[in-house]
């Protein structure tokens, strides 16, 4: 018996359309296979940013989609939708360079 576990999809996380999606800010769609960033979550819908990469990441649409629609692809937050805390430790600076307080 063939057993399959669905991740939960979070703020922060990678998702791919698994369908066409109509475009939020023109007309048109957003083709199958389409990634996007996870921004606002809202349950059983998700707000999806669409960015350029080649132009610093600028945004190019922000479509409200069904989780049934998405695919994770890369997982950037935990289970309950928090982005994954980094190591906060400082560290010190290498001998003979200059630390950010003392360059004037």
């Amino acid at each position: 018996m063939a057993t399959t576990i669905k991740q939960m999809i979070g703020e922060h996380d990678v998702v791919a359309f698994t369908e066409t999606i109509p475009k939020a800010e023109s007309t048109g769609t957003w083709p199958a296979g389409t990634e996007g960033t996870v921004v606002s979550d809202f349950g059983g819908h998700k707000m999806v940013e669409i960015s350029d990469d080649e132009h610093y990441g600028a945004t190019l649409d922000m479509p409200i989609v069904a989780v049934e629609k998405l695919k994770l692809v890369e997982k950037h937050s935990n289970t309950n939708g928090s982005i994954r805390a980094r190591s906060q430790k400082r560290r010190k600076p290498r001998r003979g360079t200059a630390s950010p307080s003392s360059i004037a």
